[in-house]
């Protein structure tokens, strides 16, 4: 929604959409760090913490492309 709000055009909204799923990747690798490590240095949780914050990274794209065409009309078309 915010891509579209802020009127990202093509490469500008698909370079939003890469940077936040960075940025959400980064803090769920964090979050994982922070819940701690079992005695052989693997995560209590999860596999790895790479496979946790990149678990379901590009699932999303369809839905982030309908609201940010979405909000892009709304604000700027309509």
């Amino acid at each position: 929604m915010a891509a579209g709000i802020f009127g990202f055009g093509a490469f500008q909204g698909v370079l939003w959409w890469m940077t936040m799923n960075m940025a959400t990747s980064a803090a769920v690798g964090l979050k994982v760090t922070a819940m701690g490590f079992d005695r052989s240095g693997n995560s209590k949780y999860f596999p790895t913490v790479l496979a946790a914050a990149t678990a379901d990274m590009f699932s999303n794209i369809m839905s982030y492309m309908l609201f940010w065409i979405m909000f892009y009309n709304i604000v700027y078309v309509v």
